[in-house]
């Protein structure tokens, strides 16, 4: 994660000030010495597992696109699958330690098998959020009412969920 945003930062001006994201980042520096030699379930994965590679249907579901597939930890694709959260409303004070929905955390978590960490999965998703928002560009935001949408977005969820200690 980290790399990907020094790579993200290397390469573009993001919207997001230094002051805004910085204090972010130095608290996900400082979580994840919690899980320094941690292990978490490995799953065969999608790679690439979000709303548009999904077909849903009653009672089924079924999964498209599975040129990124191999074995991962189950995390990543349970973290693709739920970034998308922050464009669903509700109510702020259900916005957990991950910046997603408790509620559709748990709606996920009814049906899943694999035994998950919550702390790696809850940092996991912050640190995709804020990948997320520190890689929209300025330029991405002035030109693109989408962009604009999500940077809010992205930065309401993650004021909220930095709140709380991982």
């Amino acid at each position: 994660m980290f790399e990907e945003i020094e790579e993200i930062l290397s390469n573009a001006l993001p919207q997001a000030a230094a002051s805004e994201y910085h204090p972010f980042l130095d608290q996900m520096l400082k979580d994840s010495a919690l899980f320094a030699n941690s292990e978490d379930t490995l799953v065969f994965s999608h790679g690439d597992f979000h709303g548009d590679n999904l077909i849903l249907g009653p009672g089924v579901t079924y999964g498209l696109d599975f040129t990124e597939a191999s074995e991962k930890l189950a995390v990543y694709d349970i973290v693709d699958f739920m970034k998308a959260d922050i464009f669903r409303d509700g109510p702020v004070d259900e916005v957990d330690r991950s910046g997603i929905l408790q509620h559709n955390k748990d709606m996920f978590f009814r049906k899943y098998r694999h035994p998950i960490n919550r702390e790696i999965l809850d940092f996991c998703i912050r640190g995709r959020l804020l990948i997320d928002w520190i890689g929209i560009s300025k330029e991405a935001h002035s030109k693109s009412r989408f962009q604009r949408t999500k940077f809010s977005r992205l930065a309401d969820r993650l004021t909220l969920a930095f709140q709380y200690q991982i």
